[in-house]
């Protein structure tokens, strides 16, 4: 006999968790579904998944909160997941997400912020090349839609072997939408088919700082006289373009990097500005997808140490960004960051800026116990999404300092954190919210700390 199905669910979505919207189960209010699609206040009609999961049948009681898309790509893309709710209730429902994970009542939180209307704000879109189009139900039927093609666009949910084609963003500017239209207009072929390992056509990453730059992303069968006639289409169609590099990657894993083959058009290093600073960095470097979001969270950071001195601690400094702009406040900055590659970077643009500082490379937990006069310095931390190494936390939590500031991209982590900082004598004063990415569940937090004697 074949597995029973199991019945279908009614769900009354009411929370944000990291990995989308949530619920009660009607009948089992002890258990929580996660719902694709569904909207907070809404009363769904669901089918039960693996790992909490649940599959959107129907929407039996629609929120008030509930919008129409601006994209309508919106939950066949993997881009966006609360299009179709108001961003004022998103940033609610994101403040509460971080409140129940801290579990700390006595804590003040301040007022989420975030840029007004919450659309063309990524300064960084990664496109994929694939050979088989993502169809829907609807599409599916119709049978009319071409299904294998050569595709440039998003994976959907759950597809890494299949496209969206995407032909316009919501969540970037205008000039990185015109470069978009002609790629699609472009339609370059043969696309990468990840199954059988074939094809010339990739990625391509498109990035955003004081211009534009262009990744093109293929297997090593491009040519070069192609990859210089699409560098020529895509240079006529904007002023803003900076640079263009092609990168060849032959490998098996779907991802956008590889080895710089070539620069086609002006540049690889990007710039970009924050505030009177001026950052150069590789075009492959991370740098935080939000500018205008980073701006926000640096004012933050800048009135928390407003009435700071002495020594900066950077720590998983990256290329320097946060310790960088934020050197009015100290003497001097000392960055630690595993890449050395980065640190580089950092170094760099502290000549570039005039900022007095020394750049480490290595990790945290094993350079911490080796700096020197922490008691009168500020630390600052900014570790991946996966959070502070153990190791790292445990001597952080026995490091004396005059604060300890914790930005987290992912308040899950900053929850597993804040009890091993905590058992060390640090108290969390304070919490502020950044919304660096809207229409996700992502969120950025500051957590303020200071050492209890």
């Amino acid at each position: 006999m074949g597995r029973r199905r199991k019945k279908n669910i009614v769900v009354h979505i009411d929370r944000l968790k990291p990995k989308g919207v949530s619920g009660p189960i009607e009948g089992k209010s002890d258990k929580i579904a996660t719902v694709k699609g569904a909207s907070f206040g809404d009363r769904v009609l669901a089918r039960p998944a693996r790992k909490g999961k649940a599959t959107l049948l129907e929407i039996q009681q629609p929120s008030s909160a509930r919008i129409t898309a601006k994209c309508p790509l919106f939950l066949r893309c993997g881009g966006c997941q609360l299009q179709h709710t108001t961003l004022e209730v998103q940033r609610q429902e994101k403040q509460k997400m971080v409140e129940r994970l801290i579990k700390r009542p006595a804590v003040p939180f301040e007022p989420i912020s975030g840029s007004p209307d919450g659309f063309a704000y990524r300064n960084k879109l990664e496109l994929s090349f694939g050979t088989r189009q993502f169809l829907d139900e609807t599409e599916h039927s119709r049978g009319d839609v071409q299904v294998e093609g050569h595709f440039l666009g998003m994976h959907p949910w759950g597809w890494y072997s299949k496209i969206v084609p995407v032909p316009n963003c919501a969540l970037v500017s205008t000039p990185l939408n015109q470069i978009l239209k002609t790629l699609q207009d472009l339609e370059l072929k043969p696309a990468w088919n990840n199954h059988n390992h074939t094809g010339v056509w990739r990625h391509v990453v498109l990035r955003e700082g004081d211009g534009i730059w262009i990744t093109l992303v293929t297997s090593s069968e491009a040519q070069p006289t192609e990859m210089r006639n699409v560098a020529e289409a895509l240079e006529a169609c904007s002023d803003s373009i900076k640079g263009i590099m092609w990168v060849i990657n032959d490998g098996i894993a779907d991802v956008a990097t590889g080895r710089l083959e070539s620069v086609l058009v002006g540049s690889s290093e990007m710039s970009l500005t924050l505030g009177s600073y001026q950052f150069h960095l590789p075009y492959d470097a991370f740098f935080q997808v939000n500018t205008a979001g980073t701006e926000k969270l640096l004012d933050i950071l800048s009135s928390i140490y407003s009435e700071a001195n002495g020594k900066l601690f950077d720590l998983y400094c990256g290329v320097g960004t946060l310790g960088i702009a934020l050197s009015q406040n100290f003497d001097s900055v000392l960055g630690i960051e595993v890449h050395e590659g980065a640190i580089d970077v950092a170094r760099k643009n502290a000549r570039l800026n005039q900022v007095d500082g020394e750049w480490y490379a290595g990790s945290v937990e094993t350079l911490l116990h080796h700096l020197q006069n922490t008691e009168n310095a500020h630390i600052l931390v900014d570790p991946p999404r996966v959070g502070l190494h153990p190791k790292a936390a445990q001597k952080l939590a026995d490091c004396m300092a005059k604060s300890l500031v914790y930005v987290a991209c992912s308040p899950a982590s900053l929850a597993r954190d804040n009890p091993i900082l905590e058992a060390g004598g640090w108290k969390l004063q304070k919490v502020y919210l950044v919304d660096l990415f809207p229409q996700t569940p992502h969120v950025e937090s500051i957590a303020v700390f200071a050492k209890e004697t």
